[in-house]
């Protein structure tokens, strides 16, 4: 196999799709620079690594518009933005309020006490989720953490 900027950045981006391009330059420059060590000099191994970093914001736009069109397939979504979030809590919040339960009437509190700028697209409660892990429901009073146990199984 033949490592250039391209499949370099695609190898970046196949483990992890979202990240930021600043951060998988870091990386990539850092392993061209180890690579390209003395015991290479002047070989033509270490001139086609050395041609990576220069390469490498054409690629990265390359590899990204080969993602959008779907040329690479991915079955990872796009992270939610501040705003997506706030709108989902937002509505989720709404959610909660329209029912008068005790449950309910707790979840909202609760929720409504979380700042939505401390929430990453990665929170499960960003995306209206509220998983019988989380926090708030670990935080229940035991009735109200078995009402919510019951309806959700």
């Amino acid at each position: 196999h033949q490592i250039n900027a391209t499949s370099a950045i695609y190898l970046g981006m196949k483990e992890d799709r979202w990240i930021p391009q600043t951060e998988l330059r870091s990386i990539v420059d850092r392993v061209v620079t180890s690579a390209s060590n003395v015991y290479m000099e002047g070989s033509s191994r270490q001139l086609r690594i050395l041609r990576i970093s220069p390469q490498f914001d054409i690629a990265f736009e390359g590899v990204c518009a080969l993602y959008d069109m779907g040329a690479i397939k991915t079955d990872v979504e796009k992270p939610l933005s501040s705003d997506q979030i706030k709108n989902n809590v937002d509505y989720l919040k709404r959610k909660l309020g329209n029912d008068t339960s005790p449950l309910y009437q707790r979840l909202y509190s609760d929720v409504n006490e979380i700042s939505v700028h401390n929430l990453t697209w990665k929170d499960p409660l960003a995306s209206q989720v509220i998983s019988d892990t989380s926090t708030l429901v670990q935080n229940l009073p035991g009735n109200l953490k078995k009402a919510f146990m019951v309806c959700n199984y």
